[in-house]
């Protein structure tokens, strides 16, 4: 959530600071460093949401 809200909040400052900007390579450091947590989350999410089990788990207190 503070991932999300970071984004939120500051992406209009974020615009006019560095993507209006030469593009340099402290610019890539910069979008790669904050980016790459929010295509993660993005991936997280859709493969918690997609995902489907073909493997049954059966939870016993005795093993077999």
């Amino acid at each position: 959530v503070i991932l999300w809200t970071d984004v939120a909040l500051t992406f209009a400052v974020e615009v006019r600071r560095i993507w209006r900007r030469k593009f340099s390579f402290a610019t890539f450091i910069y979008l790669v460093s904050r980016y790459i947590a929010v295509i993660e989350r993005v991936f997280l999410v859709l493969g918690a949401v997609l995902w489907k089990s073909t493997d049954r788990v059966r939870c016993s207190p005795f093993p077999n």
